[in-house]
């Protein structure tokens, strides 16, 4: 995992584009990758693509709850699917963001890429 592979993006850019639905019928959501913003998410991008990421969920042990979706939209078996996040967090304009996507560790596919922004929690003042 974490390998130096370019992210894939919905829609797919195999020949074959991928089904709009599920094997059950159930329209499948249209997901895009997120594009940096600023130079601080380039950064962090370009870290998390050198290979500073690890797994948070995922593989044969910890199935995604997502898995049918990615299974169905870019293939490959459910217990090859991981959730990955990039180890290093940057703080821009006050929220803390990390890299998150989805990656196939068989055939090294890695998908939708979104940028995680979490922001402190402020107490409300006492009046």
């Amino acid at each position: 995992m974490c390998n130096h592979i370019p992210f894939l993006c919905y829609p797919n850019p195999s020949p074959e584009p991928p089904p709009d639905t599920d094997p059950s019928g159930t329209p499948l959501p249209t997901i895009r990758c997120a594009r940096p913003r600023n130079l601080p998410e380039q950064l962090l991008l370009q870290d998390a693509k050198a290979g500073n990421c690890r797994a948070i969920q995922g593989g044969p042990d910890d199935i995604l709850g997502d898995v049918s979706r990615l299974v169905a939209l870019y293939g490959g078996n459910p217990e090859d699917w991981y959730k990955i996040t990039s180890i290093q967090a940057f703080t821009i304009n006050g929220a803390s963001v990390q890299v998150h996507w989805f990656e196939n560790a068989k055939i090294f596919q890695q998908v939708e890429l979104k940028f995680k922004r979490q922001y402190p929690k402020i107490a409300p003042k006492n009046l």
